[in-house]
This record gives C-alpha cells, structure tokens and sequence, in this order.
C-alpha cells in the first residue's frame, strides 16, 4: 500500500536504520566541571573544581568502577547542571545509533575525559559516546604535558603508557 515519498522512506528506514543521520554531542568542559562540583558539594567531600588534576582523576578512576550511585533526584541542580544531567539522560534514553561521538570543547586536562566517562556511567549509557577533545585554550601557547596522557579504557579501567604502545 505504501508507495511514492512513504515507500523511499521505509527502504531508507530499512537500509540505515531508524536515524538516518547521527547527531553528535558537544559540550564544554566546565560544564562537567559544574555538574561534578555539584556531586561532590552534595555528598559533602568537597569541591572537585577545588581539587588539584591528580586527585580529580583519583576520584574519577575510584567512581567509575564503583557499584553505587552518585546521585539521584536530590542532587541541587542549577540550569546549566540541570542542563548536562538531561543530556546525559537522553543519551541513556534514546539508541545508541543515533549518537556519533561526546565533544568536549576547551578540553585541558583527562580528567575532562574521565568526567565524561563517569557521567556516561552514572547516567546509565547502555553504548558510551567515544569521547573526542578540542583543544581550543590557549592554543597558541600550549606545551605538550610532562607526563603522557594515560589511556583510559572504559572496560579494564586506565592504562599507562607503556602498557598502550606495548606491541603484541
């Protein structure tokens, strides 16, 4: 019965499945800082914005192989973490086919990647967002880090460097 525009539709739905383009997510890093900032006021540990890089990605690393929430309903949420929780929540919510990759814009650090990964999890994400940086502050005067950015995988939790160049 269907035919013409409907029928072209169904063979697109059929062919590349029910999103026809993916959508990528992009947000800038403070805003997870906010959210985590939240977090941790809320459970009364502190300010994570406060904490040095080491000892955010401490927590970060301790939280994402942890069993138990970090928050719920009852987190105070202003507009903009409200804002950030939500999208989290519809990643969790809708396929994962419609999802390309996580931007994070003005990235400095790794912990702006665990932050992610951590609300990924928190936030339930069946299939988490590959993670994709821009480094745009201070571009022009940036300086590779001393120390190597440590790989994070999402199953066997982080590696260092010398484990990710190890050839097989």
């Amino acid at each position: 019965m269907a035919d013409g525009s409907l029928l072209d539709f169904l063979r697109q739905v059929s062919t590349f499945g029910r999103s026809l383009v993916k959508l990528d997510i992009r947000q800038e890093s403070e805003r997870h800082t906010d959210v985590l900032d939240a977090i941790t006021q809320h459970l009364e540990i502190g300010s994570y914005r406060e904490r040095s890089e080491e000892k955010r990605q401490e927590w970060l690393l301790a939280d994402l192989s942890g069993k138990h929430p970090l928050f719920g309903s009852d987190l105070p949420k202003t507009e903009e973490v409200q804002d950030v929780v939500d999208t989290f929540n519809v990643l969790a919510e809708l396929p994962s086919d419609c999802f390309g990759a996580y931007i994070i814009s003005m990235a400095t650090s790794p912990s702006d990647v665990l932050a992610v990964e951590l609300l990924q999890h928190e936030c339930h994400v069946k299939q988490p967002l590959c993670v994709v940086l821009l480094f745009e502050k201070n571009l022009l005067t940036w300086r590779p880090p001393q120390q190597p950015w440590p790989a994070f995988s999402r199953s066997s939790g982080i590696r260092t460097e010398s484990t990710v160049n190890k050839k097989s």
